[in-house]
């Protein structure tokens, strides 16, 4: 579903048009949206609500499977070359995930990300899975399970974010990460962390006068917009579209 420049849809020239306005969404899969060519994802939906009333505005889905803050703080950096205007940060599902390697910051750093074969199995789901086995493989004795991104990691990369945009002229809006839960989860599973990480949200968001969409308390539990517990069906994809756009279009050109 990724297109050459490493997201979903129409490739865009670094150079913008006249009075051109780029919204880019920012996220994890749950942003990306379903896996195959047309599949429902709601920056879609509100790229379409969006064009529909403001015709020089661009909508950039530049979400990816199983990021973290961490890792889309990267990808944000990456992308200031194509001058966003607006900014939509959800992040926190897979922050909260428990690993018993090391954390995303250390992850990223190891030596073995600079192989060439790993750097080629990271370009399939296979071969993401193969190297998930072999890290777990990897690990040395019985760890205690830790986060990939701590709540405190997590509160620095949001406000990291927000000083890249308050430093380019550009618009920070940050979501809730929605999600729900299903029985008893496990101790260690992420959705028993989760709610930590939409409250930082919440929280930096009122303490540095940003838009807070609250997905999560949007959507509650509420199954008709869940394909699982932690994914939108197509209503809950166009649902977010809706809200969405209701709370930034008052931002837009």
């Amino acid at each position: 579903v990724f297109n050459a420049q490493g997201w979903r849809g129409p490739e865009l020239p670094e150079a913008k048009r006249k009075g051109e306005f780029r919204v880019f969404a920012l996220g994890d899969s749950n942003t990306l949206g379903w896996n195959y060519e047309d599949g429902p994802n709601w920056p879609l939906m509100l790229g379409e609500l969006i064009e529909s009333e403001h015709t020089n505005c661009v909508l950039v889905n530049a979400g990816v499977w199983g990021y973290s803050s961490y890792q889309g703080l990267g990808r944000f950096k990456e992308l200031q070359r194509f001058k966003p205007d607006l900014v939509l940060w959800c992040f926190g599902a897979n922050d909260a995930q428990r690993v018993v390697t090391a954390p995303d910051s250390a992850f990223a750093g190891r030596e073995i990300r600079q192989y060439r074969l790993d750097r080629a199995l990271m370009q399939s789901r296979v071969g993401q899975l193969a190297l998930q086995a072999m890290d777990r493989l990897s690990a040395s004795g019985s760890k205690e399970p830790i986060p990939r991104v701590s709540t405190e990691q997590f509160a620095a990369c949001l406000k990291e974010a927000s000083d890249i945009v308050r430093q380019s002229g550009s618009t920070l809006v940050v979501l809730t990460r929605p999600f729900r839960v299903r029985g008893r989860p496990p101790k260690d599973w992420w959705i028993r962390h989760a709610p930590e990480y939409n409250q930082i949200t919440r929280d930096f968001a009122a303490s540095n006068n940003l838009v807070c969409i609250d997905l999560y308390n949007l959507f509650g539990e509420d199954p008709r917009y869940y394909g699982d517990e932690s994914h939108f069906n197509e209503d809950g994809h166009r649902l977010a579209a809706e809200y969405i756009y209701e709370a930034i279009r008052d931002r837009l050109p």
